[in-house]
């Protein structure tokens, strides 16, 4: 395709056809949530990620997702039917997520290498909690509970697994990296976000560029409190520490898309809803007086650091 505005017939044939738009105008809403992924690191799944890091944006804020904008932009004489599986990949994603693509662009720009999704969701409802309420973070208070739901470095993992495979399958059994690979499957993170939200939860956030050390950092200094987490309790799958290990990456500082921190005065109450609904939850910490944000591991205690950036950027 040539450099400028991809042309009608390519529109029609490769990204109209593959996307659920009913015609109908974007609402009114009360917040919008964006999203942009280079397909640099996979083609095959960039739709599908920019769609759903999106749809966390909005869940983590306590919003349902309604309505969404797609913009494409492709490098230069790119393929027609690699633009047609990433907007079917796209389509297919807002289905199963009950999104509505109600606009979008497509251009071909020249200076990028690898085509950039981006995409904006506008969520038109806010999520109720026990009393029907329409629900917003507060602030946490000391002895609040820390609650972290499924693993620590799955996106991250799942990156380098898929960027490095033919590396990682020479030093380990193919199952690790088609494991890890496989973690993608967990992403979403709108099913634990509802349940939080319809038990009270405090506040949540994502664990999404940086992972669960920088989520951490952010609760903290959003809020302006303190806290204490203990580095055994955060959950991590087995693939994804041995896709750490032999980079000698720091799985806390890996992506962990899927991985969602809630903050819930009853923690115990709150696992057990979430355990009710088969997600993966368990409590890693708590809110603490004054601001320290301190790390406990067996014996030894230490203050978390500001994150500076993900862990496997350099990989991916």
């Amino acid at each position: 395709m040539n450099k400028g505005k991809v042309n009608e017939n390519v529109i029609k044939r490769s990204v109209l056809k593959y996307i659920n738009d009913n015609g109908s105008a974007i609402p009114g809403s009360d917040c919008a949530f964006f999203t942009g992924v280079s397909t640099d690191f996979d083609e095959e799944a960039a739709g599908r990620m920019a769609m759903l890091r999106a749809v966390n944006n909005a869940a983590v804020c306590g919003k349902i997702a309604k309505d969404s904008v797609v913009s494409l932009f492709l490098p230069e004489r790119y393929r027609e039917i690699k633009l047609k599986a990433i907007v079917k990949d796209i389509g297919e994603t807002a289905e199963k997520l009950g999104i509505r693509i109600v606009d979008g662009h497509t251009e071909t720009i020249s200076g990028i290498t690898h085509p950039v999704v981006n995409i904006t969701i506008h969520a038109t409802e806010t999520m109720t909690d026990s009393e029907g309420k329409a629900w917003a973070a507060s602030k946490p208070l000391p002895a609040d509970a820390i609650i972290m739901t499924k693993w620590a470095a799955m996106s991250g993992a799942a990156r380098i697994a898929k960027v490095k495979s033919e590396e990682l399958n020479g030093h380990f059994p193919e199952f690790i990296t088609r494991d890890a690979m496989e973690l993608l499957r967990f992403i979403s993170v709108v099913p634990e976000a509802a349940v939080a939200v319809s038990s009270d939860a405090v506040c949540m956030n994502d664990c999404s560029d940086g992972g669960v050390m920088a989520a951490l950092w952010q609760l903290g200094d959003v809020f302006g409190v303190g806290l204490e987490v203990n580095l055994r309790n955060i959950p991590i799958m087995q693939e994804s520490v041995e896709v750490s290990d032999y980079y000698n990456l720091n799985p806390y500082k890996l992506r962990s898309d899927g991985a969602l921190l809630i903050v819930a005065r009853d923690g115990e109450a709150m696992t057990e809803r979430l355990h009710e609904a088969d997600i993966p939850a368990v409590i890693i910490g708590h809110i603490t007086d004054g601001i320290d944000r301190v790390l406990v591991y067996d014996d030894e205690r230490r203050y978390l650091e500001e994150p500076r950036q993900d862990e496997g950027c350099m990989i991916y």
